[in-house]
């Protein structure tokens, strides 16, 4: 096995987050900062009540607004993710290591170990929607909370969005701490 790859692919992971947030940073304007984290609006704007939370060793924490009116409820869940740059680091730094193992010696791994992420990531995002759940509590106003019936377009909704679907982020249940997301899934699938 290779251990040169290791690093190379920590580095790699870790470039596409920054090289991602310069690119945001790059397309956005400074509008003010409050308490250490800087407020930017993307110049491209959008129709949708929607932010980005950046959190990136070069550029600071900061919160990009995609269009003029986004609601407390979508600034208090960025909130939440500013205070996870611990973990979003340290999962970009073990998936660096476990791809590139995965990669020169077991690669029939790679989409369990992506699907693994995938679902970290989603429990990232809920752990912020619990934030501003607890802290200011808020809770996610959805824009199309129909459950599909099928289960083909459910488990699409699950694998391709960042976030749990509509459906489920408006459920009681989907605030409880104790359910985590991969149960939320099992149960909405199932």
């Amino acid at each position: 096995m290779n251990f040169l790859l290791i690093p190379f692919t920590i580095v790699l992971f870790l470039s596409i987050n920054e090289i991602r947030n310069f690119l945001l940073f790059r397309k956005s304007t400074f509008l003010y900062e409050c308490c250490d984290i800087k407020f930017y609006r993307y110049k491209d704007k959008k129709d949708d009540d929607n932010a980005i939370a950046v959190t990136s060793i070069f550029f600071g924490n900061a919160i990009i607004l995609l269009s003029d009116h986004v609601n407390d409820s979508v600034i208090y869940h960025e909130y939440g993710h500013l205070r996870q740059r611990e973990e979003v680091y340290t999962a970009l730094f073990l998936l660096g290591i476990l791809f590139s193992i995965a990669f020169q010696s077991y690669p029939f791994l790679l989409p369990v170990l992506l699907l693994s992420f995938r679902f970290f990531f989603m429990h990232l995002e809920r752990s912020a929607d619990l934030y501003a759940y607890k802290v200011y509590n808020t809770r996610y106003e959805p824009k199309h909370p129909e459950r599909p019936k099928n289960r083909i377009e459910r488990l699409k909704a699950w694998l391709f969005d960042s976030h749990a679907p509509d459906w489920v982020r408006i459920k009681d249940e989907y605030y409880n701490e104790r359910k985590n997301i991969i149960y939320l899934f099992l149960k909405d699938i199932l």
